[in-house]
């Protein structure tokens, strides 16, 4: 299958990646550390445990389908961006609100977090066509291949936790975000302006199921 995204400059594909693999390793420390609190700091107990996981797995499976009509209607880039920003925001106020969370702010944290992974995916998904020279199966194979080794860097660093101390290692989430929207933010637009849907337009297609 031959990519739509010929006319990718060089520059688009590494960047595409750097804002994926960013975001994966940013996302994988995250996960590992939404664990690391409810069992390691709050010893909840195995029903507990398992009941927050239900409750942190369950919203995200509507937003992929909330996230695949504002993908539609909405340039890729600017909303790939907006979700990296935004991510930077939990894990700061996790860090420093450590030695003071509770059950509940923590499964806030993993839902909000898991939501914002859901709203992303079909955004990236919508971006892989721009940045490509290549054919799509040998795009995938790569991004996949990329992005799953600098998420290894995550748990790498997730393993290493109680050296610097939970509330510093809360901040590399942040920081990886970060570098994901410096990267996402020099991606090419995925639609003019007069192609995005408006706010109000995307809300009233959700509603009417298109």
């Amino acid at each position: 299958m031959t990519a739509s995204g010929s006319r990718a400059r060089p520059a688009d594909f590494p960047l595409y990646l750097a804002s994926a693999g960013f975001w994966l390793a940013a996302m994988t420390l995250q996960g590992f550390l939404i664990q690391w609190l409810l069992v390691f700091e709050l010893e909840i107990d195995p029903l507990e445990f398992g009941v927050s996981r239900a409750l942190m797995e369950a919203p995200p499976l509507a937003m992929l389908l909330v996230g695949g009509v504002v993908a539609d209607r909405m340039d890729a880039r600017r909303l790939l961006l907006v979700l990296a920003v935004a991510a930077c925001l939990p894990p700061l106020a996790m860090a420093v609100a450590v030695g003071r969370l509770g059950y509940w702010a923590v499964i806030a944290f993993g839902i909000v977090m898991a939501l914002m992974q859901a709203a992303s995916d079909p955004g990236r998904a919508a971006m892989m066509n721009r940045v490509t020279r290549i054919d799509l199966q040998r795009t995938v194979t790569i991004a996949t291949a990329v992005t799953t080794l600098i998420a290894l860097g995550g748990l790498w660093i997730a393993g290493r936790i109680e050296n610097p101390g939970l509330g510093r290692v809360l901040l590399v989430p942040a920081a990886l975000f970060a570098a994901s929207a410096t990267a996402a933010s020099r991606l090419p637009v995925s639609m003019t302006p007069s192609a995005t849907a408006s706010g109000t337009r995307v809300a009233r297609d959700l509603v009417a199921g298109r």
